[in-house]
Order: C-alpha cells, then sequence, then structure tokens
C-alpha cells in the first residue's frame, strides 16, 4: 500500500499490506483467468480502509463478477499466483 497510497503515514500503510496482498492473492486464486489487473490494487486498498479483510473480498468478488460485463477482462494480461 506504500505504492498505492503514498500520502498515508507509515503506521496507517503497514496495517493494509497483508490484508491487501491476502484479498489479491485469494482472488486471483478465485478468478485465474481475469488474475491480477493493475489497479486492482487502489479498489481493494479503499475496501480495506471501511470493511474487514473478509468482507473487503467478498465486495470485490461482487465488484468483478456482477458488476463488470462478462468480457470486461478478457483482452487483459494477467498475472497468476501459485
Amino acid at each position: 500500500m506504500k505504492r498505492t497510497f503514498p500520502e498515508d503515514k507509515k503506521e496507517d500503510v503497514e496495517k493494509y499490506i497483508i490484508p491487501l496482498r491476502h484479498v489479491l492473492t485469494t482472488f486471483v486464486k478465485r478468478n485465474p483467468t481475469i488474475g491480477y489487473c493493475q489497479g486492482m490494487n487502489f479498489i481493494v486498498g479503499n475496501l480495506l480502509k471501511e470493511l474487514n479483510e473478509e468482507e473487503s473480498f467478498w465486495v470485490f468478488v461482487a465488484m468483478t463478477e456482477n458488476l463488470l460485463p462478462i468480457d470486461y477482462y478478457s483482452d487483459m494480461l494477467g498475472i497468476l499466483v501459485d
């Protein structure tokens, strides 16, 4: 989150780094076809500022799986995480 929110205080940023990784890694495992796309960290980072880790994950899943068109990610290159 240091790069995601560089204006935030260091101690505030540090408490979100591990939850941010957890949410994004779990999302990639759930959606390997989509993978990680640039900018997801900003969305999840903002969710984590208001919600806990699990709530942030499920809201992000709902946003990407239900609100965006089914072919939204079809032309994007993603990063797969083991």
